[in-house]
């Protein structure tokens, strides 16, 4: 019985640290915390408010 509760912790322990490493690994966590992805999401960002407006100031002509 003891036995078997250390080998579901060890998994469990496995599990999450696998889950940590995907999102370091294989997502944009590393890209949006730093400065350079915070100019970056403003930019972009920036961009989709002056195209939003562009068309709205076309269809209104």
């Amino acid at each position: 019985m003891k036995k078997d509760n250390a080998a579901h912790n060890t998994f469990k322990l496995i599990e999450i640290e696998l889950g940590l490493m995907y999102d370091m690994l294989f997502s944009k966590v590393g890209t949006i915390v730093t400065v350079c992805g915070s100019i970056l999401r403003l930019i972009c960002i920036s961009y989709i408010v002056t195209v939003l407006v562009g068309f709205f100031l076309v269809k209104k002509r």
